[in-house]
C-alpha cells in the first residue's frame, strides 16, 4: 500500500481520501520508514495537495490526538500556516491573547516550536514564561482560569509528533504547515487565521467546510506576502458562514488603518519577538505593529462571534490593548507560571 501510494505520487498522480488516511495511520503506528515518509511529504507537497487529499489527512490526524473536550462552548484559534519568509514578529499569538483579554472569548490556540521559521508561537510563549498546555486536563484548567491555553501541539498529535522531525530536516515549506492549524484537538468552532499562499487558504477553507467548522476566515496579505490580514496591502480573506464560503479583497485603508511597509512588522529572535509583544500590550509600541495585531485579533472575535463587523472588533481590540487589558492578561499568564515555579 505505502509502495502503490509513493508510485502514484511520483507520477504527480492524485491520491484519494481514504489513502492519505492510511498514510497517516501507517506513520502513527511506525509502519513506514524516515525516507518513505520524506518521500510522501516532498511528493505530495510538489504535485500540489487536493482538497480530497487534505481532508483525508486531517481527518486521520484527528483521530490519533489527544483531544480537548469543551463540550458546547465557543473555542476560537488563531494558529496560522507560518512560513511567509516575511519576517514578522509572532502576529497570531499576540491576537490570541488580546482576544482572550476580552474575558467572554475562550481561545485555544494549537502551537508549534520553530519548523521552518525563526521563532514559532511555542518558542515566543516560553520567552515571555507562559505555561504550555501538555495534557487535556491543564488546558482545562487553564480555560477555567485564564479562558485562554496554548496547545502544544507534539504533546497533543501523536502522529505529528513522528512527522516534525522529518519536517525539520526538509526545511522548507510543505502540505503540513498547511494541515497544522486544521487539527487543533479543541476542534475549535471557530478559527482565523493566515495562510502564505491563498490558492491553498481557499483549499483549507473548504477543509473546515468538509469537518464541520462553524465559522472560519482564513487569509493571505498579498503584495507584499504576508500570513496575516495586512497593514501593508491588499488582503484575500476566505470565509465560511452557516456552510457557506465567500471571498473578497480588503485593504488596511478600508479600515481606517494608515498602509505600512512589511519592514515595520519586522521581528527577529525569541527575545526580540517577546519584546515587541510586550511593548505593544504596555502601549510603548504604536503604529503598524499595534495596528496589524488589532486587526487580526479583530477576525478572532469574529470567529467567536462577539462581532458580525470586522470595523466592530478592531474597535473592541484596540479598546483591549490601550486600556493595558492585554497587557494585564498577559501578566496573569506569566505569573501562572511562577506560581507553579514556586
Amino acid at each position: 500500500m505505502i509502495k502503490n501510494i509513493l508510485k502514484k505520487l511520483s507520477l504527480g498522480q492524485n491520491l484519494t481520501a481514504e489513502e492519505t488516511s492510511d498514510f497517516v495511520e501507517a506513520v502513527a503506528f511506525d509502519s513506514i520508514t524516515p525516507a518513505q515518509l520524506g518521500a510522501f511529504i516532498i511528493g505530495i507537497t510538489a504535485k500540489t495537495p487536493t482538497v480530497d487529499e487534505m481532508t483525508g489527512i486531517v481527518i486521520k490526524l484527528r483521530d490519533f490526538a489527544h483531544r480537548v473536550d469543551f463540550g458546547d462552548k465557543n473555542i476560537v484559534c488563531s494558529c496560522g500556516t507560518g512560513s511567509d519568509n516575511s519576517g514578522s514578529f509572532n502576529i497570531s499569538t499576540a491576537a490570541a491573547i488580546v482576544c482572550a483579554a476580552d474575558e467572554s472569548t475562550i481561545v485555544a490556540k494549537h502551537a508549534n516550536c520553530a519548523i521552518s521559521s525563526k521563532c514559532g508561537s511555542s518558542n515566543v510563549l516560553e520567552e515571555l514564561g507562559i505555561k504550555l498546555a501538555k495534557t487535556p486536563s491543564e488546558a482545562k484548567e487553564q480555560v477555567e482560569n485564564f479562558n485562554i491555553t496554548f496547545l502544544h501541539s507534539p504533546f497533543f498529535n501523536t502522529a505529528v509528533g513522528k512527522i516534525n522531525p522529518i519536517r525539520k530536516e526538509l526545511g522548507m515549506r510543505t502540505l503540513f504547515n498547511f494541515t497544522g492549524p486544521l487539527i487543533n484537538p479543541a476542534f475549535p468552532t471557530g478559527q482565523a487565521f493566515g495562510a502564505s499562499s491563498d490558492a491553498m487558504a481557499e483549499k483549507m477553507i473548504q477543509v473546515l467546510k468538509n469537518t464541520g467548522s462553524k465559522r472560519a476566515m482564513i487569509f493571505t496579505g498579498i503584495d507584499p506576502l504576508i500570513d496575516e490580514i495586512s497593514v501593508c496591502g491588499k488582503t484575500k480573506i476566505f470565509r465560511l458562514q452557516n456552510g457557506i464560503i465567500d471571498s473578497f479583497i480588503a485593504e488596511p485603508e478600508d479600515f481606517g488603518i494608515k498602509k505600512a511597509s512589511l519592514e515595520s512588522l519586522k521581528g527577529n529572535d525569541v527575545s526580540e519577538n517577546a519584546r515587541i509583544i510586550k511593548g505593544i500590550f504596555k502601549n510603548e509600541i504604536q503604529g503598524p505593529k499595534k495596528d496589524t495585531v488589532a486587526i487580526n485579533a479583530a477576525a478572532l472575535f469574529w470567529a467567536s462571534e462577539k462581532c458580525e463587523k470586522l470595523e466592530d472588533g478592531l474597535s473592541l481590540s484596540y479598546n483591549l490593548i490601550e486600556t493595558e487589558k492585554a497587557f494585564n492578561k498577559l501578566e496573569e499568564l506569566t505569573w501562572q507560571k511562577i506560581k507553579q515555579i514556586k
